[in-house]
């Protein structure tokens, strides 16, 4: 991985943050994250999506703005098509074993 200067990366469950209600679709958001004084230097966004019978699968959407992520995490992208997650607590596992910091906020500051 090659992650911008003074970043790392994280990712945020937003479904399982204190504030869920606000939240329509269940989604993680990764994101090179800024160590200190926060912000992100690029995110996007991992969905799961309802198939027919039952079946779910991972839909991941990058803005053009955050196009860089393909060149500073490939890694992520080799171990989806590796895997083949189909959840979301999948995709988690594979940010896991990526050193992914969990910036999600369980509890209201």
């Amino acid at each position: 991985m090659q992650m911008p200067d003074g970043c790392r990366l994280a990712y945020t469950i937003a479904h399982e943050a204190w504030y869920p209600s606000v939240i329509t679709d269940p989604h993680i958001s990764v994101a090179a994250s800024v160590i200190d004084g926060g912000g992100v230097a690029w995110e996007f966004i991992v969905e799961e999506r309802e198939l027919r019978h039952d079946e779910k699968a991972i839909r991941v959407g990058v803005f053009d703005d955050a196009f860089e992520v393909f060149e500073h995490v490939p890694e992520f992208f080799a171990a989806l098509s590796e895997k083949k997650p189909r959840t979301l607590g999948e995709v988690v596992d594979v940010l896991k074993a990526l050193g992914a910091v969990d910036e999600t906020e369980y509890v209201r500051r």
